[in-house]
């Protein structure tokens, strides 16, 4: 068993929950070059094995789990949880943009200028089997 704290909330994850999402086909986790806007996203990407596939963060991310994932401190931050900048999101080429429920404004905007995005629901603990 896996135990992970994400935004606060320890939860146990599987070993087959993880096995089961690094046999998906073409799981996005598995790309270089992955922008977290959200910092249960950047949590769940480490406790499947792929924090070193993330090439920037949100300042939240970087915030919340600095302490937690020292490996995150020099990462480039993107912007907030609302906003960012798309200079150097542009700049950086990522392969996939991961967002959370409640960003949906941000996923427009980011869709619209040819980001490929995946927002990942955040509703409720069961959310977190479903977006390994």
């Amino acid at each position: 068993m896996r135990i992970a704290t994400i935004s606060g909330i320890t939860v146990t994850l599987s070993v087959a929950a993880a096995a089961y999402a690094e046999k998906s086909p073409h799981p996005v986790w598995q790309r270089e070059g992955l922008i977290s806007l959200a910092p249960s996203n950047t949590e769940l990407l480490f406790d499947i094995g792929a924090g070193d596939k993330i090439a920037a963060l949100c300042t939240n991310c970087a915030a919340v789990l600095k302490e937690l994932r020292p490996q995150l401190v020099d990462k480039p931050t993107v912007g907030t949880f609302v906003s960012v900048n798309l200079e150097r999101m542009t700049e950086l080429k990522p392969r996939a943009v991961l967002l959370v429920s409640g960003q949906e404004s941000l996923n427009s905007l980011l869709t619209r200028k040819k980001f490929q995005t995946y927002i990942l629901p955040n509703s409720s603990l069961a959310d977190i089997s479903k977006n390994l």
